[in-house]
């Protein structure tokens, strides 16, 4: 954390200004491309063998100019960011392989053109040559060709080949059981003070409120669904704030205070205009992991905690016009055509054409055709290099220096810059950050690799698995369309024999007509042929059955997919699917906690850069924020709280009147500079936070053990226990206050005399149990009016019983039961 007053004094932000805008002199030579590393021994292999890297400074003269700290860092830059851009495009097949496994076809290729053909919007001969263009193969298959080799009709497929995005599937799924949670936390990030004291708990909900607000107005919640998919995705993500601080106005007006005379004249002048702050905080950006280059000797997570990279930055590529037309920017005239920029895309074009589509122009890579570079067609997009449309390089870089080390200011800290960089090596802004810079989101990295394996990467072989065996199911649903017939031709007709066949080969059912046979049954009989036999069996069907095979395909895919799941540490009670068996609790128990504890540990990485933007909020909102706050905060804190946090309560004059707010909070207002302190929040949140009813029904708890034991009751005064209530009502958003009485001691014991408050217990416990003994006394009276009245009931059925000769007297404990009675006059009379 910095202070921002410190950095004006040492005047470093005009500093940075000054040095990346100054020039070489004429004459002077450039600074060297490498800085010079001196020997450290006597002998040449010890001098090898140790190198000094802090004697890179010594490049520089000892005072060095302006233009040669430019011309330094530049090179340096160039060196980084070159690193960086190759290691992206050596590693990007990974993440695109992800991408395009995730977005899946929207709808089939062939189905497209055709129902655009269908819908009359293309043409046939329009939908013959998109799909030609796809596959010549299948538009020889689809389209009937006329003499002039125009297509004149469509042969539509009935089947067409599908593929499941199980990628997705799996990916959503884990989102959602992630970032649901997180999202539904109030506040999105609670700071937990150190301090125990009401002062401390204060400033805690002061600064929790605060970045609530940030959170609701630069989206933090939406943020967390996108970066729970990106680290299934590419395992990491990292999220860059765009500025060191953000802020928003509007011109507002007000009311006039009327002093005297004032206020008074025409309409219209009781009014007056006011800058007002419209949102502040820190905004986000999370560009693709391919684009993300970093300080690759320390762990990327390291940069959560501020130990790790050195330095850490994303590039993109803009239009030199943009940059030029920028007015904040530095250096806009040094932005040049960068060749070295179009070689790079001419020879990564699947990088660059899959990730930035039409946006740009695209080289083409003329490999051994040297002819190609005369064409016209292949060379119009050169024309850029006179055109403000031209490619540039843009890369926002952040590193971590000593300015007083390198020369830049007298501030001898290390600070994180930030540098808008143009073509790789102008700087065109810098500016300095309270905080790091970054956070990295991370779902089981390994630290010791490059690159580590997605979740989204280990399920692409099950997707493929699943779209084979699709596949195999369409190929055993078109053997089920194939229907064969074995014809009798025995007495019929040549016509008759050919109606037969156009009848089973129209795919018009409009066509069919009817065919008559005639046949002579005398003359069957005299051949010795049964007509029957010949005539009513002559056409039979032969099908092809496909029930166990697509069974079996159908039983594949469901143990794949269970397969799968198991193997990605899934559960099916993670879908709110029941167990296929009775569990008994201590099962389910070992399940649910499974299930979460594999949440839980997907969710690690987000929890992580979730602290990590804590410390970042606070430390920019302490260095940049607006000096003046205002808070709303729970009606639960006295008057000397507050003013002993420093800190004022607007729109109350008294002590009286903030015990009587009827709303249930007050607005306090004060200098942001009063929440700075060291160590006053923990990173203790997300699933390690306990829920604030926990919290608060634990001390309700405490507060009745004491009250059960009156010697610990003198431990405690009333005034603390007044205070203890009101915690209970903060943690539940209970509007209420627990106050004193006019005229109580708050120093006095919570419990009075000893001997009193166990004479009270004792009375207390002795009405307790009186008041058993008359409800014991009470049931038992009541049970034996029931068992007389039973007893009443059962002699008055034996006896209609013995009446009716129904029932035996013994019953029941007789041997059979009684005959039901079968006419309305042989019922009982209270049946009848």
């Amino acid at each position: 954390m910095i202070d921002s007053h410190v950095i004006k004094a040492r005047k470093l932000q005009e500093r940075l200004k000054e040095v990346f805008t100054s020039q070489r002199p004429a004459g002077a030579p450039p600074v060297e491309q490498r800085p010079k590393f001196e020997p450290v021994g006597d002998s040449p292999a010890q001098a090898q063998a140790e190198m000094n890297p802090v004697s890179a400074v010594n490049s520089f003269p000892e005072n060095p100019q302006d233009w040669q700290i430019r011309e330094f860092f530049e090179q340096r830059f160039r060196s980084r960011l070159d690193e960086g851009m190759k290691f992206s495009l050596q590693t990007y097949r990974m993440w695109q392989a992800v991408d395009m496994a995730i977005d899946g076809p929207l709808v089939n290729q062939v189905q497209l053109p055709l129902g655009l053909l269908a819908q009359g919007f293309i043409t046939l001969d329009a939908c013959h040559k998109e799909i030609e263009s796809l596959s010549p193969e299948l538009a020889s298959t689809l389209f009937q060709l006329g003499s002039d080799k125009k297509p004149i009709k469509v042969n539509g497929p009935r089947l067409f080949e599908v593929s499941h995005n199980l990628v997705k599937s799996l990916v959503t799924r884990r989102v959602a059981a992630i970032s649901t949670p997180i999202r539904q936390r109030h506040p999105l990030m609670k700071y937990e003070p150190r301090d125990t004291s009401l002062v401390g708990q204060l400033k805690g909900d002061m600064m929790s409120q605060y970045a609530e607000i940030m959170a609701d107005n630069y989206g933090y919640r939406d943020a967390i669904e996108q970066s729970a998919r990106d680290v299934s995705k590419y395992t990491e993500q990292i999220e860059f704030i765009k500025s060191p601080w953000d802020r928003k106005t509007q011109t507002l007006r007000r009311k006039k205070e009327n002093l005297g005379a004032e206020g008074v004249g025409p309409e219209g002048t009781d009014y007056e205009e006011y800058e007002a702050i419209e949102k502040e905080g820190l905004d986000w950006v999370a560009p693709h992991r391919a684009r993300v280059y970093s300080d690759r000797l320390h762990p990327l997570r390291k940069i959560n905690s501020d130990t790790g990279p050195q330095y850490i930055g994303y590039w993109d590529i803009s239009r030199i016009g943009e940059l030029r037309t920028n007015k904040s920017y530095w250096n806009r005239e040094a932005i040049e055509w960068d060749t070295g920029l179009w070689t790079l895309m001419a020879a990564n074009q699947s990088f660059f054409r899959f990730y930035y589509r039409e946006a740009i122009a695209v080289a083409e890579n003329y490999g051994n055709n040297p002819g190609l570079r005369n064409d016209r067609k292949n060379q119009a997009a050169t024309g850029y290099e006179w055109t403000d449309d031209a490619p540039v390089t843009l890369a926002y870089h952040f590193e971590k220096i000593n300015p007083k080390t390198w020369g830049i200011a007298d501030y001898d800290h290390d600070v994180w810059i930030r540098f808008v960089i143009a073509g790789n090596a102008k700087v065109i802004w810098a500016d300095v950050c309270a905080s790091t810079p970054a956070v990295c989101h991370n779902y089981n990295a390994d630290d010791q690799r490059d690159v580590s394996s997605s979740f989204a990467m280990d399920v692409l072989p099950y997707q493929d698995q699943v779209s084979n065996l699709l596949t195999q199911l369409l190929e055993i649903q078109h053997q089920g369309l194939v229907r064969m017939y074995s014809l009798n031709i025995d007495g019929m007709k040549p016509d008759q024999i050919d109606a037969v066949e156009k009848a089973l080969k129209n795919q018009d059912y409009t066509q069919a007509h009817a065919i008559i046979i005639k046949y002579s049954a005398e003359a069957m009989r005299d051949m010795a042929m049964d007509a029957r036999s010949a005539y009513q069996e002559r056409l039979k069907s032969i099908e092809v059955s496909t029930t166990e095979k697509t069974t079996e395909i159908f039983r594949s895919i469901m143990n794949l997919l269970s397969l799968s799941e198991r193997l990605l540490f899934f559960s099916p009670q993670e879908l709110g699917q029941v167990a296929p068996r009775e569990i008994t609790a201590t099962e389910a128990n070992m399940v649910n906690n499974t299930t979460l504890g594999i949440r839980d540990f997907h969710a690690c990485g987000l929890e992580s850069a979730l602290d990590a933007k804590k410390r970042i909020i606070y430390e920019s909102a302490i260095a940049f924020g607006s000096d003046k706050i205002e808070l709303p905060v729970m009606n639960t804190y006295s008057r000397a709280t507050v003013e002993k946090a420093k800190f004022t309560i607007t729109g109350v004059d008294s002590d009286e009147d903030v015990e009587t707010v009827k709303s249930g909070r007050f607005t306090l207002s004060g200098s942001f500079s009063d929440l700075a302190h060291n160590f006053v929040f923990t990173s203790r949140d997300g699933t390690e936070r306990a829920p604030d009813k926990e919290i608060a029904q634990s001390m309700v708890q405490f507060v009745q053990v004491i009250g059960q034991y009156p010697p610990l009751g003198q431990t405690m005064t009333i005034g603390q226990g007044s205070e203890l209530l009101n915690a209970v009502a903060r943690r539940l958003g209970v509007p209420v206050k627990v106050r004193l009485p006019v005229g109580m001691d708050p120093n006095a014991p919570l419990s009075g005399n000893p001997q009193e408050q166990f004479q009270q217990f004792a009375e207390s416990v002795h009405q307790a149990i009186a008041a058993l003994a008359k409800q014991t006394e009470q049931t038992h009276q009541a049970q034996q009016a029931i068992a007389q009245s039973v007893e009443e009931l059962s002699a008055a059925v034996q006896q209609v019983a013995t009446k009716r000769g129904q029932i035996a007297p013994g019953f029941p404990q007789g041997t059979g039961a009684p005959p039901l009675p079968t006419t309305q006059a042989e019922q009982p009379a209270f049946l009848a």
